[in-house]
């Protein structure tokens, strides 16, 4: 809901500073445990072969929840007509007033070879 009502852009150029923070809470919940002998959460016991299908799962969801994330945020940007520069969204460029746009055929003559 916060995604919608503001113009900063999940990328997913950021996908691997997200998972670093989450394996960091994931190592922290170990050190917890190692200390205290609590798990924070039942799916990070590490007792059981289990925790292989929790962590797998885990990292599985995390990456599809991202990716949703990644889609919601380029439909508001489609929809609003804003592009991305950097982490927020702005409004896209437009022609001044009365200008004709190049076809692409000009364009590619003007880049050149």
């Amino acid at each position: 809901l916060d995604g919608a009502a503001n113009r900063l852009a999940v990328r997913a150029a950021d996908f691997y500073l997200t998972l670093g923070w989450a394996t960091a809470y994931v190592l922290y919940a170990w050190a917890q445990y190692a200390q205290s002998g609590f798990w924070p959460y039942f799916f990070l016991d590490l007792s059981s072969w289990a925790a292989v299908g929790w962590y797998s799962l885990l990292i599985a969801l995390f990456a599809a929840v991202y990716a949703m994330a990644v889609g919601g945020s380029a439909l508001k940007a489609r929809c609003a007509g804003l592009a991305v520069d950097g982490a927020a969204l702005v409004p896209a460029p437009q022609p001044p007033p009365g200008a004709t746009l190049p076809s692409a055929r000009d364009a590619l003559l003007q880049a050149g070879p």
